[in-house]
């Protein structure tokens, strides 16, 4: 799971996963731990929004949030149209590649 070492190293000091040194993030149990534990506080963040938490695994949680604020204060609520203007190409790629493989594999299965 891809995470930032700063991010990786704050979950893993809140879920006590030890790392005596960078590279211990990338040690398979140690990046499954830490990554589904970042997408579990997304998740707990964003009230379950899936989609929130995706963007907010991606782009950041206050970045996500002040996102959020602007659209609600626009008001927004078409939930398509917000991933369309997020304003980070890489979070809004990133989303739209999550969800398009999550509906294929919803019909699939």
């Amino acid at each position: 799971m891809q995470l930032l070492p700063a991010t990786a190293i704050g979950v893993a000091k809140r879920i006590s996963v030890p790392i005596v040194e960078k590279d211990d993030i990338f040690i398979p149990d140690n990046n499954i731990k830490l990554g589904t534990a970042y997408l579990e506080y997304t998740l707990k963040r964003f009230n379950g929004n899936a989609m929130l938490a995706v963007a907010s695994y991606n782009g950041g949680p206050n970045a996500v949030k002040s996102w959020v604020d602007r659209f609600h204060a626009a008001g927004g609520s078409d939930w398509d149209y917000f991933v369309e203007e997020i304003p980070y190409r890489e979070t809004r790629d990133y989303v739209r590649k999550v969800f398009g493989s999550y509906f294929v594999y919803e019909n699939l299965y």
